[in-house]
């Protein structure tokens, strides 16, 4: 079976916008097979962290919900998005399992830590503390300190840490 056939085969709605996507290539990387597979397990995973998971029996582990997903996504994932989506979408799924047993996110930065002798990675954006955008030196418009002077204002007013 070619994997066009592998694909439900009424062309509408989700398919079709999936298969029309799926198909770019750019020097021959896949990169619309990237955008269905990443972008169908990013839907995946917020819509079940956000609506299983806080529901959950405290006996189920969150680990299974996420094993299943990625399990149905590569049962069942190529008859929407295409083998090659699903094969992508199959491995963020199953890495998001894995993070959620394993804390390999904090294994990776500290290794990359240790290997370039730096510090943990924290905001190191200047912290301007001026209610109004400094006046540059060269006419009305402001500059690279203006913009992030206002930007600054703007993430402290919304709450942000600045």
């Amino acid at each position: 079976m070619s994997e066009e056939n592998a694909v439900v085969a009424k062309d509408s709605g989700v398919t079709s916008i999936a298969n029309k996507v799926r198909d770019i290539q750019i020097l021959g990387i896949p990169f619309g097979e990237a955008v269905v597979g990443f972008g169908s397990a990013l839907v995946v995973s917020e819509l079940t962290d956000g609506l299983i998971t806080p529901k959950l029996p405290t006996n189920v582990p969150a680990v299974a919900i996420k094993v299943g997903e990625a399990y149905a996504m590569s049962r069942w994932g190529h008859k929407i998005i295409g083998n090659g989506g699903a094969r992508m979408a199959t491995v963020v799924l199953g890495y998001d399992a894995l993070r959620t047993v394993i804390p390999l996110d904090d294994w990776i930065r500290n290794a990359i830590a240790k290997i370039t002798g730096m510090l943990p990675l924290t905001s190191t954006a200047p912290n301007y503390q001026t209610t109004t955008a400094p006046a540059s030196s060269g006419g009305s418009g402001g500059g690279s300190q203006d913009a992030m002077s206002i930007l600054n204002m703007a993430l402290v007013a919304s709450g942000g840490d600045a």
